[in-house]
């Protein structure tokens, strides 16, 4: 990781695609997880932050705002400028997170500072996006906030604390 406004984030799923991917820790390899069954396709690339456990027990997610999509497994470098909540919390009572990003080499993203600065037709499509892909049958299906950076970066370093202990 880098400062502690930027992250590294594991690509899963690049920005306009449908399958999902996970590495493979037996093999070395990444192995198609899934194909999301919903018609529409990302607006952002969606992976995960390393060295994290968020509250449901796994990784971190995060979406990350990118020119172009990248590839599965890929690593970028991406600044922490807010945070997507579930509106109601999981039968279990955990609330879904995913950071919200913007790669740090793409000029066309890199200088938003803080979810005030991403356009408004860009957030209502991210919202729209994570709330259909929160597919699991356990979670939320009621959608999703975008909250501050600040309530980013405490559940980012919850995450960390988290994944350390």
């Amino acid at each position: 990781m880098g400062s502690q406004l930027t992250v590294d984030v594991v690509v899963e799923i690049p920005q306009g695609n449908r399958n999902k991917y996970s590495y493979d820790k037996g093999t070395g390899r990444l192995r198609l997880d899934s194909v999301l069954a919903r018609a529409s396709a990302l607006r952002a690339d969606y992976g995960y932050v390393p060295n994290t456990i968020a509250q449901d027990g796994k990784a971190l997610h995060a979406m990350v705002l990118i020119n172009s999509p990248t590839l599965p497994g890929c690593v970028v470098e991406s600044k922490v400028v807010g945070l997507l909540q579930s509106v109601v919390a999981t039968d279990d009572g955990r609330t879904i997170h995913a950071l919200l990003c913007v790669a740090v080499a793409d000029p066309e993203f890199a200088h938003f500072e803080k979810d005030e600065d991403i356009p408004s037709p860009i957030k209502d499509d991210i919202l729209e996006t994570i709330s259909l892909y929160s597919s699991n049958p356990d979670e939320s299906k009621e959608g999703f906030q975008l909250l501050d950076q600040e309530t980013g970066l405490r559940v980012l370093h919850e995450s960390i604390a988290r994944s350390a202990s």
